[in-house]
């Protein structure tokens, strides 16, 4: 179907790479109701998750279950704002449990498993948490193992693989600085920054 083409290699996706061989699955192991039966297991997952982030009596997880909007995108479209939603829920738990690695790995994949815009999602985890170095870099594996191997795919390696590393490293912080230089953040927030 893709004729030998490969994702974000050859051509863009508005999902995240492992979003369709997921998808894949619940159909192999559900049939045609499987994308649903999916979402609404992740919609559980978050709200459960809630519920062990904040209490059994916690408004968040009751709102969450309540909120109409999350019951229509899984029941009209079975869309991944659940499994998005369930990846949230998981970094928020890591969190209060005092685990950041586990948080960010949580939004790492989050992040490949639903669209690319889930970054937006996990910002808020980055900015607010005191443990920045250690969500970040657990957030990096997921992301970096399976966007790497998909842009790699068949790509020579003309340079060594340290200095390969260290360009990439350097490349990639030079443009977070500068994409954090000019958000815009309240300066209630600056010095975090």
């Amino acid at each position: 179907a893709m004729a030998g083409e490969v994702p974000y290699r050859d051509f863009a996706s508005a999902y995240g790479p492992l979003f369709a061989p997921l998808l894949a699955l619940a159909v192999r192991v559900a049939g045609d109701a499987g994308p649903f039966v999916f979402f609404l297991l992740a919609d559980f997952v978050a709200w459960r998750a809630l519920a062990a982030a904040e209490g059994e009596e916690s408004e968040a997880a009751w709102a969450y279950a309540a909120l109409p909007l999350v019951w229509y995108f899984t029941v009209r479209y079975a869309q991944d704002e659940s499994l998005g939603a369930m990846f949230v829920a998981l970094a928020h738990l890591a969190l209060r449990r005092d685990r950041a690695a586990l948080a960010g790995l949580a939004l790492g994949v989050g992040l490949v498993f639903t669209k690319p815009l889930f970054a937006l999602l996990a910002l808020p985890f980055v900015l607010a948490d005191r443990r920045r170095m250690a969500l970040l870099g657990a957030a990096t594996a997921p992301v970096a193992l399976v966007y790497g191997a998909l842009l790699a795919w068949g790509a020579p390696v003309e340079e060594p693989l340290p200095a390969l590393c260290d360009r990439f490293l350097t490349e990639t912080e030079r443009y977070w600085q500068t994409w954090v230089k000019h958000c815009v953040i309240p300066p209630r927030y600056q010095e975090e920054v």
